[in-house]
Parts: structure tokens; C-alpha cells; sequence
């Protein structure tokens, strides 16, 4: 989920990134270990694909990030958004 605090109080919809198993080492991609977010095998955060959802089409959280891996996601969406 990458949508802000704020917005998902309030919003129906919520902004997400596509997680996948099977990645190259790219700028807009995030490796993360088994066990970061909840996450059962190693993934990486693909930022090439962030879509926004009802959140009632989310079914549980699985977990969150550290501070490092949020930083690393959001130079990661600045470099495939072009911002």
C-alpha cells in the first residue's frame, strides 16, 4: 500500500504496488527478504506497476516496512514516475 496515512482513513479506494518473486536488478524495482512485510519468500516491490483498489478487494494486512525499505520504495516510484 503506498497511498498516505490520511488518504486511507478516509478514502474507499487505496494506492498498491504490485509485489513479485521474479525480478531483475532495476531502479524501479525494491528487493525485499523473506520475512519484510510479512512476506513468505524473498520479492521485489515492482514500482512500473501501482494501481489504486477498493479497499474492499483487500483482504488482510500482511505487514508493514522499516524506514529504510520505505525509503528505498519511494526513490524507487520517484524514478518510474519521472518526479
Amino acid at each position: 500500500m503506498l497511498q498516505n496515512d490520511v488518504g486511507n482513513r478516509f478514502a474507499a479506494t487505496t494506492i498498491v504496488a504490485a509485489v513479485t518473486t521474479r525480478a531483475k536488478a532495476l531502479p524501479i524495482l525494491v528487493p525485499l527478504p523473506a520475512g519484510a512485510g510479512g512476506l513468505k519468500v524473498s520479492s521485489s516491490v515492482n514500482l512500473s506497476q501501482v494501481f489504486t483498489v477498493a479497499r474492499g478487494r483487500l483482504e488482510r494486512r500482511l505487514g508493514s516496512l522499516d524506514a529504510a525499505q520505505v525509503q528505498e520504495v519511494n526513490r524507487a516510484i520517484r524514478v518510474s514516475l519521472a518526479v
